[in-house]
């Protein structure tokens, strides 16, 4: 019996320090997660940008009210 309790608390010996990386790699993976999330929404708002920008700098015709709705 003391041999068997000898081989568990070496397993649990082992093994607790596995616990403890794996939750490191998990929070690590969650953050690496959120920053792509917030880079792909800082792309896309640049993508958006970057197709209007022709529009943005042909500005307003000011011949039509219609033409400033657009805009607003």
């Amino acid at each position: 019996l003391g041999a068997c309790e000898q081989r568990l608390q070496q397993l649990e010996t082992a093994v607790l320090p596995l616990y403890g990386d794996t939750a490191r790699l998990q929070q690590i993976h969650h953050n690496m997660e959120r920053t792509v999330t917030a880079l792909d929404h800082v792309i896309n708002y640049y993508m958006v940008s970057r197709e209007l920008s022709d529009l943005i700098q042909a500005g307003p015709h000011t011949g039509s009210s219609e033409s400033l709705n657009m805009y607003l």
